[in-house]
């Protein structure tokens, strides 16, 4: 999850928005889960963060947050629809171990970098 945020955020459009409204500096990528209206958001509702400049998301900058939890007392995360798509498909992608037209050789494995 945290590769798709990091390999896509760039290209999805709230947080391009996000970005261009910050200008410099540091962009968090807060999950959708969180009940925090103002203020602090807490740790683990923080998947992790973009560097911005000149208003646009600085690419291979994601950081993540190692205290974000996939479940909290919150449920489980949310990562807004753009990412949540781009993570679908990232997913529908790897190949059914059990069929044998995917491609895997016994032992083997395919590259699934996205």
């Amino acid at each position: 999850m945290q590769g798709v945020v990091g390999r896509r955020g760039p290209w999805v459009s709230s947080l391009i928005a996000a970005a261009r409204r910050l200008g410099e500096g540091t962009l968090q990528v807060t999950d959708f889960r969180t009940q925090a209206i103002e203020g602090e958001i807490p740790q683990e509702d923080i998947f992790g963060e973009f560097d911005v400049k000149d208003g646009k998301i600085v690419l291979g900058s994601y950081r993540p947050n190692s205290l974000h939890f996939i479940y909290s007392a919150a449920g489980f995360f949310q990562l807004g629809a753009e990412l949540e798509d781009c993570l679908v498909e990232v997913l529908a992608a790897i190949p059914d171990p059990d069929d044998p037209d995917n491609g895997l050789e016994l032992g083997g494995s395919k590259n699934l970098s996205n």
